[in-house]
């Protein structure tokens, strides 16, 4: 099995960088750390070929999903939102057409030592194991962990296989650190552009649209410092 490793990094935010990569390396995970298009370099073509603030387009891609109150409040996405689901787009057209059998991605807030909501500590060990475990039942994607506990998806679990919940959709509400098969990569082309939400509800509505088997690791092994203070959330930027 050949799994690739990216890292989602906004190059104003060195220091996320500088934390992470020591942790990597003592874990012995070799990750591409993916810098383009970041906010500062979405052109206005860039912006117009891939995004889209068309409210009718939001919801039907939200459809039952959100209240009427956040139709009639969409304004669309800041800069920063729009960069992070670019970001993983495009490394998600990268594997599509590569030799790997799957892809890990984290964003450059991720920890793995979270303590909290009973998180165990990761490792590149559980990281396979967990893959391991879906190979062994068919999977598009798994949630290594992610900014809260399994609470948020406790009325989702339609399924436990080992150490893996499978969830209905809508299936996250983080995408801190999570893997994708290569198969999932190819099918999920065709529901890509445009760009119209945050990342994580972005890929909620691609998830449900492809009909992807999509599990969440039990214990959770990856947090995400942005949420548990030890830093400040880069999507606050415009």
């Amino acid at each position: 099995m050949k799994t690739k490793f990216y890292v989602m990094h906004y190059k104003q935010a060195p220091e996320r960088k500088d934390i992470l990569q020591p942790k990597l390396d003592k874990m012995g995970i070799d990750v591409e750390w993916y810098t383009d298009y970041d906010q500062e370099d979405l052109t206005e073509e860039v912006i117009d070929e891939l995004y889209s603030e068309d409210l009718e387009l939001f919801r039907r891609r939200m459809d039952g999903w959100k209240t009427e109150e956040d139709y009639r409040n969409y304004k669309g996405i800041t800069k920063s939102h729009l960069s992070l689901v670019i970001k993983f787009i495009k490394c998600i057209e990268i594997i599509a057409e590569s030799d790997y059998d799957n892809v890990v991605f984290f964003e450059d807030d991720v920890v793995f030592d979270d303590g909290r909501h009973g998180f165990i500590n990761g490792s590149k060990d559980l990281i396979f194991e967990y893959i391991n475990m879906a190979e062994e039942i068919g999977w598009d994607v798994l949630f290594f962990g992610g900014a809260f506990d399994h609470g948020l998806i406790n009325n989702k679990v339609k399924g436990r296989y080992k150490n893996l919940l499978e969830v209905d959709h809508p299936s996250t509400n983080t995408t801190s650190s999570f893997a994708m098969t290569k198969e999932a990569c190819i099918k999920i082309l065709d529901t890509l552009y445009p760009v119209c939400n945050s990342v994580d509800w972005e890929f909620n509505y691609h998830f449900a649209a492809n009909n992807f088997r999509v599990f969440h690791a039990f214990p959770y092994i990856c947090g995400q410092a942005s949420t548990s203070g030890r830093c400040e959330s880069t999507l606050t930027l415009k």
